[in-house]
């Protein structure tokens, strides 16, 4: 029992220890939103039409009148784009995917070639911002530069959607930005569904187009502005911007992960991992023992 309390509370632990401190998007100024840069917002989308107005309706009051709103359709065979008008949103349609290219790369290529504003927000399309966010997500990307990244608040209303937030807990701890010293200055990754940068650094990093192959864009993108001289920083985001993961059922949960973890785990570095899988084998131990 002396043994397996020690494991446990070593296995503890190491949670701690990976996420040390998360810190969320900094507050903008009241007044942040008269001065701030223009911002494209860039929506890719395919077969969103279910979620999509909910995430246009939290976009609704945050743009201002030089603020673009852009979503790429992605050859969706429901109604996203009409959703997406409604919205008020500009609609690019996705060319024909070139060979080589991931879907998700290709549409936020396609709406990034389209945006003509000096900051780019990549925004997944099962994302919700928070009043405020839009000027959190801005003010952090003034604060750091490069690449800011913000992991959007989980929201759990079935019992499944708490299994893929443990998912996105491992996620969180693999990127080792949240470790004693770091302050959100990620060594692996940021998290695809809120990439916020100025359209300088986009290119200088290379762009979608240097991650055309990349199942995990992300993560390859990150890896990109690192190359390029440019500061990662990964923030968490409760009150700036959520989002529900795998609502349709288990199914669909299992699909989305057997899909990206096991390249984002061969990212992740040994010393790492043991601490992930010691936090794992603690977190189970109440259940096992």
């Amino acid at each position: 029992m002396v043994v397996d309390l020690i494991l446990f509370l070593v296995g503890w632990g190491a949670g701690w220890w990976l996420l040390w401190r998360v810190p969320l998007p900094p507050e903008a100024h009241p007044d942040a939103a008269l001065g701030r840069t223009p911002v494209s917002v860039i929506v890719p989308a395919r077969d969103e039409e279910a979620v999509l107005p909910v995430l246009l309706a939290s976009l609704a009051p945050e743009l201002g009148a030089d603020d673009e709103l852009i979503v790429v359709d992605d050859h969706s065979a429901d109604a996203t784009a009409v959703s997406a008008r409604a919205g008020g949103a500009t609609v690019v349609r996705a060319p024909a995917l070139p060979a080589g290219w991931t879907g998700k790369a290709w549409a936020c290529h396609s709406g990034a070639a389209r945006a003509t504003r000096a900051t780019l927000i990549f925004l997944d399309a099962d994302t919700r911002l928070e009043p405020g966010g839009l000027g959190r997500l801005t003010a952090g990307l003034a604060a750091a530069g490069g690449l800011y990244s913000v992991q959007p608040w989980h929201e759990v209303h079935r019992p499944h959607e708490r299994l893929a937030a443990v998912f996105n807990v491992v996620a969180m701890m693999g990127t080792t930005a949240f470790t004693p010293g770091r302050d959100g200055r990620a060594a692996v990754g940021a998290f695809g569904p809120c990439l916020v940068t100025s359209m300088a650094d986009y290119r200088r990093a290379g762009g979608h187009e240097s991650v055309a192959s990349s199942v995990l864009d992300d993560l390859a993108l990150a890896d990109r502005y690192r190359g390029a001289a440019l500061p990662v920083t990964i923030h968490e985001g409760k009150g700036t911007i959520s989002f529900r993961m795998y609502p349709l059922g288990l199914a669909q949960l299992v699909e989305g992960f057997t899909k990206n973890f096991a390249v984002a785990a061969g990212a992740v570095g040994l010393a790492t991992t043991v601490l992930i899988t010691l936090w794992l084998a603690a977190l189970s131990a109440p259940v096992v023992l």
